[in-house]
């Protein structure tokens, strides 16, 4: 390849708004930091799994870079390629959220429990994704209620806040920070319908959304949620240090952190080295939860003590 072909930013999270911007930042300001043209590869964006797919068979390994989640991970064994993507540099944490009915009087988990039970038929729980923690959540509340929970997805936290206020699910559990831009926005709320939706309890910092804490509400914990900038295992280690290092100091750059924080989700400060632990501390987590809560006959307790 030809030293002016440009590194290539991959951006797949197609129901996640807050990942174009910044992978668009972090286009900006790659040449400044690593002394190279940067792009986002517009073919591949927000393309979810196809968009892995296309990086991991396509992508010049030397040169390609994949922004993912935690949830996306997940996912990393039905890839077609046997690419394995390493971790570089945690970008953000992000906060989780349960939304209810806002006509429900639901001040705690006991008052939920009871209007669920009266409903008659599985409750139906709206997330992004029906896979990843959103997914074991949602058996742990099953076993917790003693109740029968069916998932419906959406493409974008609009539908999903506009399927609750139409009644069409029960609950939602969706990421604070993509609900945050329609319910916390007043003439949206009025204009949308979205004033029929109460958020009853969240994970993560505090933000405008809601004061209560998953545990204050006696519910199955959930991890925060993460994104991160992946990379090839082929691309050479001295490659993957300079990288590494480039977008740390974009990370730190006050405009990103602003940036970050605007979007209604966490700025870190992660090195790389602590980034890559902590990403492979995530899924060994991932792994270890989902097994064993396919064998406990009480998860909820080792769910509470895994989970900070």
């Amino acid at each position: 390849m030809a030293e002016s072909s440009p590194l290539l930013l991959v951006q797949p999270m197609e129901h996640t708004p807050v990942g174009n911007v910044v992978a668009q930042h972090f286009v900006r300001w790659m040449p400044h930091y690593l002394g190279e043209k940067a792009t986002l590869h517009r073919p591949s964006n927000a393309g979810g799994m196809d968009a892995i797919v296309w990086a991991a068979r396509s992508g010049p390994p030397d040169r390609t870079l994949v922004l993912m989640s935690q949830l996306w991970l997940g996912r990393l064994e039905a890839l077609p390629a046997a690419r394995v993507w390493v971790p570089l540099q945690i970008v953000l944490q992000g906060s989780w959220c349960l939304m209810a009915p806002e006509a429900r009087h639901l001040p705690d988990f006991a008052a939920l429990q009871a209007w669920l039970r009266t409903v008659g038929r599985p409750v139906r729980l709206g997330l992004p994704f029906n896979f990843g923690f959103p997914e074991l959540w949602m058996q742990a509340m099953s076993r917790k209620t003693g109740l029968t929970w069916q998932a419906s997805t959406y493409g974008t936290a609009r539908q999903t806040v506009q399927a609750l206020a139409a009644g069409k699910v029960d609950l939602v559990l969706d990421r604070c920070g993509d609900s945050s831009q329609y319910l916390g926005n007043p003439q949206e709320r009025e204009r949308s319908g979205y004033a029929g939706v109460q958020v009853l309890a969240q994970v993560g910092a505090p933000t405008p959304l809601a004061a209560a804490t998953f545990a204050q509400w006696q519910l199955p914990p959930l991890p925060l949620g993460w994104m991160a900038w992946f990379a090839s295992e082929s691309m050479p280690e001295e490659r993957r240090e300079a990288v590494g290092k480039a977008l740390y100091a974009i990370l730190l750059r006050p405009d990103t952190q602003a940036l970050i924080a605007a979007q209604q989700q966490q700025p870190v400060r992660m090195s790389p080295s602590e980034s890559q632990s902590f990403v492979r501390r995530a899924q060994v987590q991932s792994e270890s939860l989902r097994n064993w809560l396919e064998r406990s006959a009480d998860p909820l307790r080792e769910l509470n003590s895994r989970i900070p």
